[in-house]
């Protein structure tokens, strides 16, 4: 099992760049075209469509990658990442806001 996660990791390593490009394209895709849709359909509905537990996943993500990315000193992945952060804070006001609309009450 250790050679071959071995292999992988050296497999990677060999496409690093490559890699960081696709990590950076997503990351741009998630918080300015996925997150802000969600955000604007919660809008419009005046429900939040999203668990709880998907949001505060998210918030979490972002919370242990900012710092992480900032260690590292990746400066590039930042801004996306910040983007992505105040995106899923949106999102967790509008849950919060509109989970005391919602007949049913909390979402989770």
């Amino acid at each position: 099992m250790k050679k071959l996660l071995e292999r992988i990791a050296d497999r990677c390593a060999t496409h690093e760049r490559l890699l960081g490009r696709l990590t950076l394209l997503f990351s741009l895709v998630i918080g300015l075209v996925g997150f802000p849709a969600q955000i604007y359909k919660n809008y419009q509905e005046h429900t939040c469509g999203l668990s709880i537990v998907i949001i505060l996943a998210g918030l979490l993500m972002y919370l242990v990658r900012i710092p992480y990315l900032t260690g590292k000193r990746t400066w590039y992945m930042l801004p996306t990442e910040i983007i992505g952060l105040i995106s899923v804070l949106v999102l967790l006001y509008q849950w919060w806001i509109y989970a005391s609309t919602t007949p049913s009450g909390v979402v989770f």
